[in-house]
């Protein structure tokens, strides 16, 4: 239901402010940044497996170490964050996105490794992970994961104002002014692709027809 949503939302709000608070590394605009290396993150998000196969029998077993994709910058322009190869069992993830979202992209990955090839189903079992995990970062990252599909939801639900800002939910329960920053980014930029997909979607399909007439 609405309320039901409107109180979920609010609860892990409460919950993302309450660790972000204990996260101190930040750059010069207050915006939080990675404490440890990639590397290190790879190593903690085994970890956090491992912290979830204590109540998820399922989740037990060994997992690749994430890696980092050398031309991430590059990977940034088709709007994809990760890539899991199943020939080789990688987990490839993107590190040009913001800082809060590379450790729940690494469990989201580690995820397909596990066999659940659905997004939503690795979304689901990344937040899972990451909520389990004992590293206040991996949880920040968890929470904030999901926040943006509770906000959809909402707002479908009610069928009312698209933009973050109108949510209901009390002063000291709004997410940290940044993040809504971020998403209008990013909000920005599917924008554009979309557009420019639109106006170029003649050439794709001439592209492609010629294409499959020269595999064929």
């Amino acid at each position: 239901s609405v309320e039901e949503l409107y109180a979920l939302h609010a609860e892990l709000v409460e919950k993302t402010n309450a660790v972000r608070q204990q996260l101190t590394t930040e750059d010069k605009d207050g915006i939080y940044c990675l404490s440890v290396s990639t590397k290190e993150l790879a190593r903690l998000s085994d970890d956090a497996f491992d912290c979830l196969a204590l109540e998820h029998d399922i989740f037990h077993g060994n997992y690749p170490k994430p890696k980092r994709i050398l031309f991430s910058a590059q990977m940034s322009r088709t709007e994809l964050t990760g890539v899991y190869v199943p020939f080789t069992m990688e987990a490839n993830v993107n590190i040009a996105t913001p800082h809060y979202s590379i450790a729940s992209t690494m469990c989201h990955e580690l995820a397909h490794t596990k066999g659940f090839i659905y997004e939503d189903e690795a979304n689901f079992i990344s937040y899972l992970a990451c909520i389990h995990s004992e590293d206040k970062l991996f949880q920040y990252s968890g929470y904030l994961s999901v926040l943006n599909y509770l906000d959809k939801a909402y707002y479908e639900a009610v069928d009312g104002n698209k933009e973050l800002d109108a949510f209901p939910v009390s002063e000291e329960q709004q997410i940290y002014p940044f993040m809504r920053k971020i998403q209008k980014i990013i909000d920005e930029c599917y924008q554009k692709a979309k557009t420019i997909i639109a106006e170029n979607e003649g050439l794709v399909t001439l592209l492609s027809d010629a294409l499959i007439q020269h595999e064929t």
